[in-house]
């Protein structure tokens, strides 16, 4: 079983010797508990989906803490979340730093058990599937549209032989539907799963809560909570808009992507790498990979995400937006298109006029090669190369 080494390993170890309690989140399958169990292999690991210990944590917490001593990795945290609290009656007796490692796959209870509990106590790192640049380094390199239809789950690349299609649909009932069913109690999941299909269709747009109703047959309150579940299940990310002026004509709306690119084309009913390069919804395929390597470039070096989109009612759209600083901006333009074009950069300088008195950088992220030079101020970037565009500076630490 090959495992390919994550960029967020180093980072782990920094925080774990920083804080008292480290917490995991990201979705389901992404390598939580591989790489908690590779990074700190000293510990016990303990998996609450083993319905003994679980069970044994809800009715005994302190016993099970006294049963099973830090150092400890505690997996899928969000079965026991009342759990946390014995962990903060621990942590506070001693000094020590690194005592536990958390995971959660669903961030809705947990997030709010840790804010309440562990406030302080804790630093929180996000995993996401696998990024192009870890896939790169393990020496695995991929057409565009055959890694959009493969994803980006690590057990695909671990286990040779997986069919990508297979593992997506397994993923949908055996996790997803799982998780759902527990969170929310479905007397049928026929609604749900064509919700599912039409937001894959929906992908990189603004949320409507309303057309999706009309679309599903439900009501948007429902659409609301079941985007909600999807986004506590770490299935789908909601890209906020940028404005620095609320009474602005920018829109206020949020856009919608899926963390694994995979699972968008499985739900959209994709049913070939050939299929992509045809579909209406290449575009759309293409920008939320891009989206989602920026943000994996982002939440790898434990920096905020600070990623926003930009969209007005005059018709003006940029794709992605970095802040880096006060006044300081980084536009990206995403485009799945193999050659160069001079309306790439349309949107940006309108942007940039519209907007004086910030520090502007303008980049283009296409299937074409990276030019060694910017032309006439803008950068060309093919979209494996990406990530160091998205990485934060080195991390300022006071020296006592």
């Amino acid at each position: 079983m090959k495992i390919i080494e994550r960029i967020l390993a180093p980072d782990l170890k920094r925080l774990a010797s920083t804080y008292k309690v480290l917490t995991i989140f990201g979705p389901r399958q992404a390598g939580k508990s591989t790489l908690a169990k590779k990074v700190f292999q000293e510990y016990e690991f303990i998996n609450l989906e083993d319905s003994a210990l679980s069970m044994e944590a809800i009715e005994d917490p302190k016993g099970f803490l006294i049963n099973h001593p830090s150092p400890l990795i505690i997996d899928e945290i969000q079965r026991v979340p009342s759990l946390i609290s014995q962990i903060q009656a621990n942590v506070d007796k001693s000094d020590k730093n690194g005592q536990y490692i958390l995971t959660g796959s669903y961030q809705k209870e947990v997030r709010k058990a840790v804010a309440q509990s562990l406030a302080t106590r804790t630093a929180t790192a996000y995993l996401l599937p696998l990024s192009l640049m870890e896939l790169t380094n393990a020496g695995i390199t991929l057409p565009r549209n055959e890694q959009m239809f493969t994803g980006f789950m690590p057990n695909i690349y671990s286990s040779p032989g997986i069919v990508p299609s297979e593992y997506y649909s397994y993923y949908r009932s055996i996790h997803l539907d799982k998780d759902i069913r527990e969170e929310k109690n479905f007397s049928d999941l026929h609604q749900f799963h064509v919700f599912l299909e039409i937001m894959a269709g929906r992908a990189a747009q603004l949320v409507n809560h309303t057309a999706i109703s009309g679309e599903v047959g439900v009501s948007s309150t429902t659409i609301k909570e079941w985007t909600g579940l999807l986004e506590n299940a770490y299935i789908i990310y909601f890209l906020p808009p940028w404005s620095r002026n609320l009474t602005s004509r920018a829109v206020k709306t949020p856009k919608i992507y899926f963390i694994e690119t995979g699972l968008l084309v499985s739900l959209a009913r994709i049913s070939s790498p050939k299929e992509i390069g045809i579909t209406s919804l290449t575009g759309a395929i293409f920008e939320n990979m891009v989206v989602m390597e920026a943000l994996k470039a982002r939440l790898n070096c434990s920096a905020e995400p600070k990623l926003y989109f930009f969209k007005d009612n005059n018709g003006l759209e940029v794709d992605l937006i970095l802040e880096k600083g006060i006044r300081e901006i980084e536009l990206f333009e995403i485009k799945s298109a193999y050659t160069i074009s001079n309306d790439f950069t349309r949107n940006m300088n309108r942007f940039e006029k519209l907007h004086p008195g910030y520090k502007i950088g303008k980049n283009i992220i296409y299937s074409g090669e990276t030019l060694p030079e910017p032309i006439n101020g803008v950068r060309y970037i093919n979209y494996k190369d990406i990530a160091p565009y998205f990485t934060e500076e080195e991390k300022y630490i006071p020296r006592f």
